[in-house]
Parts: C-alpha cells; structure tokens; sequence
C-alpha cells in the first residue's frame, strides 16, 4: 500500500482591525514627513502640511526683468532681454582739444562721458633743421626741432652743436694719406696720393715677392765681357761654356769659299820632284 506525504505551511493573516491599524500609521508618517520641508532663500513653501506646495519667488524690484513663463509648453523662468540693442565704441574726429576721444555708444547714441586722451607733452613729429643766421629761436646752428601734439601744437628747438665732436684732418698734401672733413657734412674722406705707398705699408707676402724681385738680375746687370768669349755680369766676366776660339775668330783666318779644292786640286798635280823640292823650302824657313 503506497503512503502519500503531505506538508502542511502554516500562515498567518490579518483581521480588519489589524489592517486598519496599519494604515493610519502609514498615514501619521506621510504627514509628518511633509511637515519637514522648509523654504530656502528665495524658495516658497505653500499649501497644508499635508500637501505643501514648493515655488522660487520672483522678486519684486524694480528693473528685473525675470519672470515665470506659464504659456503651453513654455513653463518655467524666463529672462526677458531687449533685441536690437548694439553696443560699440567709437572715436570722435570733431574734438581737436585731446590727442584722442573714444565714446561708449548704444543703438548710435553715446552713452556717459567720454574717454579722453589729453595731449600735453606728447610728441607728434620731430626734425632735424640748420640755421645759417640768429633768430627768435636761438643763435644760428643745427637744432632738433619737436612739435607737441597739444592745442596749440607748441614746438621745441634743442641745440646740439655742442653735442657734435667736430675733428679736423691733420694730413697735408703730399701725405701717404690725405685726410679732408668737409666743414658743412662733416664727412670724412681719405685719399692715397700717388707714388707715396712704400714697401713696408704692404702685406707681408708682397713684401717677400719685391725683395725676391730686387735681387733677381736685371737687364742693366748683364752686358759684353771685357775678353773674347765672356759675358759680363755685375760687372765680372763670364766664360761662356762650349765657346771656342773660333767663335771670335776674324774673317779673315778662314779660307775664303772655295780655295781648299783648289789648293788641293793644285797638291795632287804636283809631282813628286816638286813636292820634295816645296818640303825642302819649308824646312829651310822654319
């Protein structure tokens, strides 16, 4: 016989009354709860403690332009700025009293007072200017002259002739170098005059090259020797090498062209008693 099991769970459950307990606590709770919001600054709390209402104040000063916008769609603050306004800064071409005006400008209308820039001890331009004859600026010279960008555009002579050096040359002519300072430009000048530069102003290699040149030979140096077959140079005489005799020999030692073939023509037509008589003639003048 098969035995079947079965576990039992035991619950509990809740009368009426219990439930109705429950829920006024619940109650107690929500409500004491909603009695703990407080309103910050510019918070407003309203409505019952119950089911208080929480809104931000608007303030009531005047010129604030936030406000709380309730149209379909667009609720909540809403900060109304004006359009078109344009703010720029400008500056005044009428007002030759300062060096400069600038005005603030809203919508093309200036807009408190305005900024000026005075011009008192500003310098607008400055030359440089020579005069040749005293007047009612000074003596005659050379001044610096500055114009002030004030109203009256007053102007400055500074003298600086005693702020120029002037030097003058301590060459003269026929100098090596001439130095000139023109009176007028002070501009200074030096020149070479001619054939003055010596060996010893040049640089160190020209220097070696001339004194190599000065003892090389000239054309003076080398001329005749005092005997045949010499050169002279420096004055001393020279044997020249492979120079014979006959190189300084007169015209006159040598046969005239031709004569050897007919001396020997006339030789070997000679016979043999003459030959001997014409040994016989030499021995006896020798």
């Amino acid at each position: 016989m098969e035995v079947i099991q079965v576990t039992i769970e035991q619950k509990k459950f809740m009368d009426y009354t219990g439930t109705s307990h429950l829920w006024s606590k619940i109650k107690n709770e929500l409500a004491n709860k909603a009695g703990t919001i407080t309103a910050g600054s510019g918070i407003e709390v309203t409505g019952t403690t119950a089911a208080p209402t929480v809104a931000i104040k608007l303030s009531a000063k005047a010129g604030n332009a936030l406000s709380l916008e309730t149209g379909s769609g667009e609720q909540g603050l809403y900060v109304n700025v004006p359009a078109g306004d344009t703010y720029t800064i400008t500056k005044s071409t009428s007002d030759t009293n300062f060096a400069a005006v600038y005005n603030l400008t809203k919508n093309g209308t200036n807009q408190g007072a305005s900024i000026e820039i005075p011009k008192d001890m500003v310098v607008s331009s400055g030359t440089v200017e020579t005069k040749t004859t005293s007047g009612d600026w000074g003596a005659a010279g050379t001044y610096i002259k500055l114009t002030l960008a004030n109203a009256t555009n007053d102007t400055l002579y500074i003298p600086v002739d005693s702020l120029i050096e002037y030097v003058t040359s301590g060459s003269q002519s026929g100098d090596m170098v001439v130095i000139d300072v023109n009176a007028s430009t002070h501009q200074v000048t030096a020149t070479i005059t001619d054939g003055t530069i010596t060996k010893a102003k040049l640089a160190s290699a020209v220097q070696t090259s001339l004194t190599n040149a000065d003892s090389a030979l000239q054309a003076s140096d080398i001329g005749e020797g005092s005997t045949n077959g010499t050169i002279s140079v420096n004055n001393a005489d020279v044997a020249v090498h492979g120079l014979g005799t006959a190189a300084y020999a007169s015209t006159t030692d040598f046969d005239a062209a031709g004569d050897a073939t007919a001396v020997y023509q006339a030789i070997i037509a000679l016979t043999t008693s003459e030959i001997d008589a014409a040994i016989a003639a030499a021995n006896t003048q020798s």
